[in-house]
């Protein structure tokens, strides 16, 4: 059943936050913490433990489904060791591009050459010991090129160093598993010590997503009701990226009608100004 609240004046866009108790805006940004299905949950374990012994682990997922964020979180977990993270946001820098943003991320001055950019970093996680964990977070590792990721490989050779000196996440698409499987590749595949994949929410870890968002916003009642929340799972089929946008832009429409609670009325609204995803997802390619 819908809530009312009594009529305001004027005509007032956007979310309404007096209308559902919020003191901050939704499923914007890093607002809430990393909300853990149990799928999520065994992952992060693992990223966690992963993080003790080093090496190169990739994490897998269609669009949306929080790769970053999900990384985000694991490097950001308290833990007895010191880490020093380097987060590669642009899949698609040159490789010496992306040493001298490695570089700057370490707050390391970048030299001009490759060669030496290789080396001030290699040099700079030998000098952090086993006490500090560098990590280096590649995003969007599929748009690479051959180039950048041969040298993203020799960056992690060292003196012959039998132990592994950096952490190294590679977050992207499934199309990056087939280049994997190309010869030129098959030294960096044997170096890939774990592989995880990111699944879309189930339609009860949908609804659970959604009020876990809402309450850390300050919402204190069911601001969705549960068609609602079923419909979102439907629309969205679990993805969180598009579960953050259809919720939101229903909690505009019901602020527009002056509604503190939203309904499947409001999605119906809410759909009039998204662009609707007609096509289903491609099929997951085998697992290394």
């Amino acid at each position: 059943m819908s809530v009312r609240t009594p009529a305001t004046p004027l005509v007032r866009r956007g979310l309404r936050r007096d209308l559902f108790s919020l003191v901050r805006a939704p499923f914007a940004g890093a607002t809430a913490p990393f909300y853990l299905d149990p799928a999520r949950e065994e992952l992060s374990a693992l990223a966690e433990g992963f993080l003790q012994r080093r090496g190169f682990a990739f994490v897998r997922g269609a669009t949306g489904c929080g790769k970053t964020r999900f990384l985000h979180h694991v490097c950001t977990r308290p833990d007895d060791r010191a880490v020093q993270v380097a987060y590669i946001p642009f899949g698609m820098f040159k490789d010496g591009d992306l040493l001298r943003a490695a570089c700057r991320q370490f707050n390391l001055e970048p030299p001009f050459r490759k060669s030496a950019l290789m080396r001030t970093i290699q040099e700079h996680a030998v000098s952090l010991g086993e006490a500090v964990n560098p990590i280096l977070v590649i995003d969007e590792v599929q748009l690479m090129s051959q180039d950048t990721l041969d040298a993203l490989r020799l960056l992690t050779n060292h003196r012959f160093e039998a132990a592994n000196l950096f952490t190294v996440f590679l977050a992207g698409g499934d199309d990056f598993l087939h280049r994997l499987h190309l010869r030129r590749n098959e030294p960096l595949r044997q170096r890939i010590g774990a592989c995880w994949q990111l699944e879309p929410f189930d339609r009860e870890h949908t609804a659970r997503y959604i009020r876990h968002h809402l309450k850390h916003a300050g919402a204190e009642h069911d601001v969705f009701d549960d068609q609602a929340l079923s419909r979102i799972f439907d629309d969205s089929r679990g993805v969180p990226r598009l579960i953050n946008t259809l919720a939101t832009a229903a909690l505009e429409a019901a602020s527009t009608a002056g509604d503190a609670q939203v309904t499947s009325a409001h999605l119906d609204q809410a759909a009039k100004t998204l662009l609707q995803r007609q096509e289903a997802s491609p099929r997951d390619p085998q697992p290394l």
